[in-house]
């Protein structure tokens, strides 16, 4: 448990850390349309394309210590669909709002935000990945390990 909360901690420090020291607000780097492509629409994909069950108990297998190889390679391979699915919706809203940028650069008014909205796609996929895809891979990999080294090792 100790190994998934204290990145997770690290990573909220840096970005608490960062605002602060930029004096910036924290409402700049929230934009309800790149919320909802990253992490909602990511996450619904890796449902379904995992399913909802498994998806579910991929978090608790990390954490479970009766959780067998089994249950721990379906967690890395449900996690690692996740990653990859936050880093494909977020390459998606940027391509999406570089367009519409490229399409409106009469308007230098728009500019600014729209490319804003590039760099908070990756934002959202970057803090989810440091947030929870690493920490629990991280947690599962060295179970893993154990238990490999375990049935390796003689009775």
């Amino acid at each position: 448990m100790k190994r998934i909360l204290m990145p997770m901690l690290v990573v909220a420090a840096a970005v608490a850390g960062l605002i602060l020291i930029w004096n910036a607000s924290l409402f700049l780097f929230l934009d309800f349309y790149a919320f909802m492509l990253v992490p909602v629409l990511g996450t619904l994909y890796a449902l379904s394309a995992h399913g909802a069950r498994p998806a579910v108990t991929s978090f608790s297998a990390a954490l479970r210590p009766d959780a067998g190889e089994a249950d721990l390679r379906d967690a890395d391979v449900f996690l690692g669909l996740l990653g990859s699915s936050y880093a494909g919706f977020s390459v998606l809203g940027s391509i999406i709002s570089l367009i519409d940028m490229f399409k409106n650069l009469a308007d230098r008014t728009q500019l600014g935000p729209r490319l804003a909205l590039v760099f908070i796609s990756m934002e959202y996929a970057a803090l989810l990945y440091l947030l929870i895809i690493i920490p629990y891979r991280n947690a599962i990999k060295k179970r893993l390990a154990a238990l490999q080294a375990g049935l390796a090792s003689p009775s």
